[in-house]
């Protein structure tokens, strides 16, 4: 009785890591992909006049995904 719990929690637990995996390499060049955007539009913005506010900031990355 007591092996058989044992085996499925075990079970359970890699499961869960084999999805948690899936998941991490599935999105992480979408994630990637956003900060590499946000720091080029920062450095970006950081040679500009300092006249710019955070909703231009906002469209120029909508614009950027597009």
């Amino acid at each position: 009785m007591t092996l058989s719990t044992k085996n499925t929690s075990i079970g359970c637990v890699f499961l869960l890591i084999k999805y948690f995996l899936f998941f991490i390499s599935y999105f992480f060049p979408f994630f990637s992909l956003i900060v590499k955007n946000f720091w080029i539009i920062s450095k970006n913005t950081k040679k500009q006049t300092k006249k710019t506010k955070k909703g231009d900031l906002i469209w120029k990355f909508i614009n950027l995904e597009k």
